[in-house]
């Protein structure tokens, strides 16, 4: 429901502490940096016109309403993720791996 209600086409979110013991694991199938990682990637915003503040208004509120969502479901404080002095939006960044989005965005 959280990722219909928020237009969130793929997100991935770890948590990691202590010491991947990969002689007794094998190597981890995903890396993950210490802490808490959150990153989303968004479907086209319906009724928001190029880009802009109105696109920037919605996918904030679409960031704080993930977060909070992802807050409440696992007891964690990723909601203090959605402060702007905890979080980026970088021009380039990792391609997602969701086919729905791949195909959205024609990446191969």
């Amino acid at each position: 429901e959280m990722v219909q209600m928020y237009g969130v086409g793929e997100f991935h979110l770890s948590f990691a502490h202590g010491q991947w013991l990969w002689q007794r694991w094998g190597h981890p199938p995903v890396s993950a940096p210490g802490g808490l990682s959150l990153w989303a990637w968004f479907l086209p915003l319906d009724g928001a016109k190029g880009g802009g503040e109105e696109v920037t208004e919605a996918l904030r509120k679409a960031w704080l309403g993930l977060s909070n969502a992802l807050s409440g479901l696992f007891g964690a404080s990723i909601s203090l993720l959605a402060s702007p002095l905890r979080h980026t939006h970088p021009s380039s960044s990792l391609r997602p791996t969701s086919s729905l989005l791949r195909s959205l965005w024609g990446a191969q």
